[in-house]
């Protein structure tokens, strides 16, 4: 994550409303997407990328730019979570154990 950017622009509420019945988290304005993003450096973004694309066989699920881009975005929000509201712990756990539960079944 990148030091000197606020976090409190985005608050935790916000990224709880993300999350979608399925467990995943995915921000549904462009523009969010961005103040997001802004948190972490290119490298990490370009890390995260590579990693996803090492970790899933892409071709045997069928999995689509846009799945490829939530999945990223579900990752670096569950990151972002963790580290900018450790105070919260107990209810990011939760909501972190639903991405988890919904994405295996």
């Amino acid at each position: 994550m990148e030091a000197g950017t606020s976090s409190r622009d985005i608050t935790l509420d916000d990224l709880i409303d993300l999350q979608t019945s399925s467990g995943s988290f995915i921000p549904s304005k462009a523009a969010f997407r961005l103040r997001l993003l802004c948190h972490f450096s290119p490298k990490v973004i370009e890390k995260t990328d590579q990693y996803l694309q090492d970790a899933i066989d892409w071709a045997r699920w069928s999995v689509k730019k846009m799945q490829h881009t939530a999945i990223r975005d579900t990752v670096l929000i569950i990151v972002f979570i963790k580290v900018q509201y450790p105070i919260s712990t107990k209810l990011w756990e939760l909501v972190i154990l639903k991405a988890r539960v919904r994405s295996r079944g």
